[in-house]
């Protein structure tokens, strides 16, 4: 038997698989039946005996047939598993990924795991779980990293238990967070985000119905949370759900719609307020008082939607005096029943302090703000100023520029225009972080609005060491030339001016005369998606010829002018302007 077996086999198993080799197309199931069947029908006939003509003969015969058929199938099945079984771990032991070592390739896991769109991998395509399947060796490297387990969210809920024995002791880090907080990586299809967004709220849904359930499941292993993140879900402050201690938590982030009320502390405090590690909390529509302990130590603060009844704006600055090393500060839309009254005297330092937002706030409770604080020269502040009746960005009596000093190192401001808003951004450099971003909400006064702005923009922020300015947007039914021209003059060192889609009549006053003299100093014009005419021309002229008018050295002339995306008579000025300044045009 083992002798017909090892002459027979491996030959026919090997000559088919040279067959298939040679051929160009490889034969589906149902062509491979159909030579199988003509096979049949041309061999079976001739396998009969002639000699045999009993009966018996013939059963006996049709039997041993039949035992040789099923042992050749297990024969085929078991030699073949074998031999593909080898393939693949020569295949794998010559694979350059296979050649790492384990923890390298634990490593290139945890990369893989803790990727932006692995959350939104439908789960039996989700780190860790995928890799279980890939090999032996994946598997057990998979298996014996307890990083890879530690996350545990709305989509793998129903393997928490799983997660939580293979993480061993490691931190847990617990999400209930819709889809849309989830994004793709970079080089993930966009069009499946959607989709992906979907499956993975329809969890959330889920797990946000049957909270109590899922979070008394973790609460054994509640010495190990690092991170919660809850969405939707208001029980911080009123169910006793949450009311253990958690000394290793933190990032704390509870997120619920609408305007939280501040309720007086409980007896049952969260997490029986013991959360030592607690670094990074976002409380929004959750109206915690300000006397809970766990306002200690924190890097980054955010406060969202919340009515103080109670609490106090003092006890809001002497908690950001608990935080020293203080480094993204976000106030957005919060309001305290009790008046701020009068600043204290002496301010407290955020030396750390790296990111600041002020949204939605009163007059009062943002000026006790900027007045209570010393910033560092590196903040990057986003505010939403109120523009008052006369005007005033920011607090009146408050000098901006020494509250906030970042705003003295300002040297590329750029103006939008967005029909109901405007927003303000000041950089060092054109690809630098925003310093200062101002988001104006014109309340149905837009126009007058941004025109006054303009108008007295360097008595509201005066930026010192300004060297460029962007304008994006401006229609002359918006903002005429008057207060555009106010708003060059306060600024007349600047070496660079940029318009964008900006009406061609704002170009005019830029054109230098006996009257007429703004940007003195500006050595190169940008222009973006803007009209180019003859007066285009005659701008850049009068800005090389401005000897004509002013004496020497009044007037630096213009050396660059680049067009990008313009239209008119482009083709036709593109020649004179290149007699006149440096052109790029594109």
């Amino acid at each position: 038997m083992d002798a017909i077996i090892l002459s027979h086999l491996p030959q026919l198993i090997q000559s088919l698989c040279h067959q298939f080799r040679k051929s160009d197309v490889m034969p589906d199931q149902e062509n491979v039946a159909q030579i199988i069947q003509r096979l049949a029908r041309d061999l079976a006939p001739s396998y009969i005996p002639d000699n045999v003509d009993l009966v018996k003969r013939l059963y006996e015969e049709c039997e041993a047939v039949k035992l040789a058929r099923n042992f050749a199938i297990d024969a085929i099945r078991l030699y073949t598993e074998q031999v593909i079984s080898a393939l693949r771990i020569r295949h794998n032991e010559m694979n350059p990924i296979y050649r790492l070592p384990n923890e390298v390739l634990a490593l290139i896991f945890q990369f893989t795991e803790s990727s932006r769109g692995n959350t939104l991998c439908p789960l039996e395509r989700r780190a860790p779980l995928n890799l279980l399947g890939v090999s032996k060796v994946w598997r057990d490297v998979a298996l014996t990293t307890p990083q890879l387990w530690t996350k545990i969210d709305a989509m793998n809920a129903s393997l928490k238990s799983k997660f939580m024995e293979r993480s061993l002791s490691y931190p847990l880090y617990i999400d209930v967070l819709p889809g849309r907080e989830y994004a793709l990586s970079d080089d993930e299809d966009a069009s499946e985000l959607s989709s992906r967004q979907k499956e993975v709220s329809k969890a959330f849904d889920r797990q946000r119905n049957h909270f109590p359930d899922f979070i008394e499941s973790l609460q054994p292993h509640a010495e190990r949370w690092a991170s919660l993140r809850l969405q939707g879900i208001k029980m911080l402050g009123s169910h006793t759900l949450l009311h253990f201690p958690v000394p290793k938590l933190e990032v704390l982030h509870v997120h619920t719609s609408g305007l939280g009320t501040e309720a007086r502390l409980a007896a049952n405090t969260p997490f029986g307020g013991e959360t030592p590690s607690l670094r990074d909390l976002h409380l929004a529509g959750i109206g915690m008082p300000l006397d809970w302990p766990a306002y200690v130590g924190l890097t980054r603060l955010h406060f969202e939607r919340i009515r103080y009844n109670y609490s106090t704006i003092q006890q809001l600055i002497q908690i950001l005096a608990a935080c020293p090393l203080l480094e993204a500060l976000a106030l957005d839309s919060i309001q305290f029943a009790s008046p701020p009254g009068t600043a204290p005297s002496q301010p407290i330092h955020l030396a750390h302090l790296r990111h600041m937002k002020l949204n939605g706030l009163t007059r009062g409770v943002e000026s006790y703000v900027l007045r209570s604080i010393l910033f560092p020269p590196f903040l990057r502040v986003e505010m939403t100023p109120r523009v008052d009746g006369v005007v005033n960005i920011f607090p009146p009596d408050l000098r901006i520029e020494d509250t906030i000093p970042s705003i003295g190192r300002i040297r590329h401001l750029t103006i939008q225009d967005q029909n109901q808003s405007f927003l303000m951004l000041g950089k060092i450099a054109d690809n630098d972080d925003t310093l200062l971003a101002l988001d104006f909400e014109t309340n149905g006064h837009h126009a007058s609005t941004l025109s006054n702005v303009l108008i007295n923009l360097s008595r509201h922020v005066p930026f010192a060491a300004l060297e460029s300015i962007t304008l994006d947007g401006f229609d002359e039914r918006t903002v005429g030339t008057t207060p555009f021209s106010y708003m060059l003059l306060q600024f007349p060192n600047i070496t660079s001016l940029t318009l964008i889609s900006c009406s061609s009549s704002l170009v005019d006053v830029l054109i230098i005369s006996a009257i007429s003299l703004l940007c003195r100093s500006l050595e190169t014009l940008r222009l973006v998606n803007m009209h180019v005419s003859k007066t285009t021309v005659a701008l850049v002229e009068s800005r090389i010829r401005s000897n004509y008018f002013y004496a020497p050295g009044t007037v630096t002339p213009l050396r660059r002018c680049i067009l990008s995306q313009c239209y008119g008579e482009v083709r036709g000025r593109v020649p004179q302007l290149r007699e006149l300044v440096e052109l790029e045009w594109y």
